[in-house]
């Protein structure tokens, strides 16, 4: 007797529906699939924007792989402009009061990251202008001119205007590395452990363009 369509697709999606959970619980039995694999990325955001971001990354450098662990988000704003989320990632964070979260940023060789998703446009010339300005305000003058070509070599890694929706990857890792990579393409290193410092300055330090509060406040204990 020949089943009604309906029927016979019904039991066929059933069947292959089961076979493929026995299949995928095999596997995991076995070892080949972790349960955690089989989830979609845990994802944290940034409430005033709504952007989502990984809460956890992996990197790779000088042929050895990181696990970075998300510290909080923030928000880049002017005026009434919103302009761009941004999350901060680390291995390994200490977790702690502020003084001791920020002491083992600022102080430690462990690989560190910044992720900023654009949500407004920035013409070439103001990104270059804002980071130089902000360079000159974070460091003391006679640093600025030690360093001056290791900024201008990392200013000029920035090629176009950012535009809604691009993301820039600023890498701090060890050996004083510094990476910029713009929506998933490296556009340079420079090796200078000053430079890295006065960059997460910016955003973690005591005149902050960001609520740097927020930026930790994934590994604050208080």
């Amino acid at each position: 007797m020949e089943l009604p369509k309906e029927l016979s697709m019904h039991m066929v999606w059933t069947i292959g529906t089961r076979f493929i959970l026995t299949a995928i619980t095999a596997l995991v039995s076995l070892g080949f699939v972790s349960p955690g694999s089989l989830d979609a990325a845990e994802k944290i955001k940034e409430r005033s924007s709504k952007t989502e971001f990984d809460k956890n990354i992996t990197i790779t450098h000088s042929g050895k792989t990181y696990n970075l662990e998300a510290t909080g988000t923030s928000l880049r704003r002017k005026w009434f402009v919103k302009g761009y989320a941004i999350a901060h990632y680390m291995q390994d964070p200490v977790k702690g009061d502020q003084e001791t979260v920020l002491e083992d940023i600022f102080s430690s060789d462990k690989p560190k990251q910044m992720s900023m998703s654009w949500l407004h446009k920035l013409p070439l010339s103001l990104i270059k202008e804002g980071f130089d300005e902000t360079f000159q305000k974070i460091l003391k003058e006679k640093e600025y001119t030690s360093i001056k070509g290791d900024i201008d070599k990392y200013l000029n890694f920035y090629k176009a205007d950012a535009v809604v929706g691009d993301i820039h990857y600023i890498r701090w890792l060890p050996g004083g590395h510094i990476e910029l990579i713009v929506n998933d393409e490296k556009m340079g290193t420079v090796v200078n452990s000053t430079l890295g410092k006065a960059l997460w300055n910016m955003w973690l330090g005591p005149e902050s363009v960001v609520n740097r509060k927020k930026l930790i406040a994934l590994v604050l204990t208080r």
